[in-house]
């Protein structure tokens, strides 16, 4: 995936495009400060599969999480690692499959589908890191809000792909884990 190809309504938010080539240095330097502000280190130089556009809608999207999650540093990061790596990974091609498009209101093909491949012990330790994380604000746990009360981080992975409105605009499955297609 790269790029966004439109929304499916007046309303919806950005669908990314398939793609098929290969990763691409991000468009300028300020594109790179960006990318780096949000998903960390790893992306300081190098190719991506994301646009700038994207890494701005991604920003937002985890700065509503992050609301929920920023009391336990550790389940901020994995948070972030997951999405950032989700969409801007060079490597995305080894851990991710588009298995459905989809015409968006603007009659481009956009993504309707994917299988993310994750590994167990990744989505093991990400949902570990964030099970038990309180929200102040209310004495509950973030997990009911980020994870729709998941007890397994098989039940958190389908929650945070599910498509809905606040949440993915598009449907994001993962498929059990692999041993040799996998985010790690």
């Amino acid at each position: 995936m790269r790029g966004s190809c439109g929304t499916k309504g007046w309303f919806g938010q950005q669908l990314p495009c398939p793609y098929d080539g290969p990763p691409v240095e991000p468009e300028d330097s300020k594109a790179r400060d960006l990318l780096v502000s949000v998903c960390g280190a790893q992306f300081i130089e190098g190719p991506t599969c994301c646009t700038s556009g994207q890494v701005e809608t991604l920003r937002d999207s985890l700065a509503q999480a992050e609301l929920i999650i920023s009391s336990c540093p550790a389940c901020r990061n994995n948070f972030r690692s997951f999405f950032c790596s989700f969409t801007c990974s060079p490597h995305q091609g080894s851990f991710l499959n588009i298995t459905d498009t989809q015409k968006t209101s603007s009659g481009e093909t956009a993504v309707k589908a994917v299988d993310f491949f994750v590994g167990e012990q990744f989505a093991s330790g990400f949902f570990d890191s964030c099970k038990n994380v309180q929200v102040g604000a209310t004495n509950g746990y973030a997990m009911d809000l980020i994870g729709g009360g998941a007890k397994t981080y098989s039940e958190f992975l389908k929650f945070l792909g599910d498509e809905k409105d606040l949440g993915s605009p598009f449907q994001i499955n993962t498929p059990p884990p692999h041993p040799l297609l996998s985010l790690r």
